[in-house]
């Protein structure tokens, strides 16, 4: 992907987490915020040409990148398993607390019928991320099952941290 449309993506997300709170997540909130974004009007329009879904998708995306990148400077690939999962989690959900709203409204959104795909995927990537930070570098049976237990883990703790 390109730095300008990266960049365009990066300015319409910013202006639809500071909507989502309020509106919820929509094609209306997209639309706004793409309006809003001062985004050149064609290089807006090819954006997310999958709509919400497709934002969202970048959202967690973008979330995942950052959380590499920080847990990689605070050395959290070091110490005990536990430890650095642990570590690892908590630097997420730091990281999200700003935006903790739209997420609850972006969980409320994956909730709904013919969305779980979207969801499942979302959180595998993030698991997978977490683990390979972690130092995972499992390509048997354990790859699944370390994924599927703290896909479990973090789920329950994502749902604690919103309550």
């Amino acid at each position: 992907m390109n730095d300008a449309r990266t960049d365009a993506r990066r300015a319409i997300l910013t202006r639809a987490l500071h909507a989502a709170p309020f509106v919820g997540w929509s094609q209306q909130t997209l639309e706004s915020a793409i309006t809003t974004s001062g985004v050149e009007p064609a290089l807006a329009k090819d954006a997310f040409p999958g709509g919400i879904k497709q934002l969202l998708a970048f959202f967690m995306t973008e979330a995942d990148g950052s959380m590499v990148e920080e847990a990689a400077a605070c050395g959290l690939e070091q110490g005990p398993m536990r430890k650095r999962i642990g570590g690892i989690i908590r630097l997420r959900l730091e990281q999200l607390t700003p935006h903790r709203e739209a997420i609850r409204r972006a969980m409320a959104l994956h909730l709904l019928p013919g969305r779980a795909p979207n969801a499942c995927a979302s959180l595998w990537r993030t698991v997978d991320a977490i683990w390979r930070i972690a130092g995972d570098s499992s390509t048997d049976f354990n790859y699944y099952t370390k994924r599927a237990l703290l896909a479990a883990i973090y789920s329950a703790t994502v749902l604690r941290w919103l309550e």
